[in-house]
């Protein structure tokens, strides 16, 4: 049965519950969006921490120091200055992280006021990468984004 065909109270039905799941498709692109950004910034940032301790005692070097903050702060500076590129590695991956979590949270925004299509579906289609709870809400978004009526209301818009 086509669109013109349906009768018009089953039709604002299935548009009502079209708009209620991209609104609930954009509340969950947005706090995966900020998960992304919080745990991969914590993750990130422990690794900062723990990498020149672990350079310092024992892992990479086996003189023993004593451990308080002025011999890790110490240690931090001078891997910034040895080890350039290290460093270099920790930007890129915080702004990757901060960038694919700030596309995540636009996205939400622009999946509840309905604008944006193929930014939309762009974003649904690189989620899919982060396994496993990127991929089941890429895919169902990707599903939702695919249909007739989505595009006629992103179209609307």
């Amino acid at each position: 049965m086509s669109n013109s065909e349906m009768p018009v109270k089953q039709r604002n039905i299935e548009h009502k519950i079209l708009i209620d799941t991209l609104n609930l498709y954009g509340f969950l692109f947005k706090m995966f969006g900020w998960l992304t950004v919080i745990i991969g910034l914590l993750t990130t940032a422990s690794w900062f921490v723990s990498y020149p301790v672990l350079r310092m005692f024992g892992i990479y070097q086996y003189r023993y120091e004593r451990i308080n903050v002025s011999n890790i702060c110490e240690a931090i500076f001078r891997l910034a200055e040895k080890e350039t590129p290290v460093f270099l590695v920790m930007l890129v991956v915080i702004a990757l992280i901060v960038g694919l979590g700030g596309m995540m949270i636009n996205a939400g925004s622009k999946l509840k006021n309905h604008q944006s299509y193929v930014f939309c579906m762009f974003t649904a289609i690189i989620l899919c990468f982060i396994v496993p709870l990127g991929t089941i809400l890429g895919v169902c978004a990707i599903i939702t984004l695919n249909k007739f009526a989505t595009k006629e209301l992103f179209y609307e818009n």
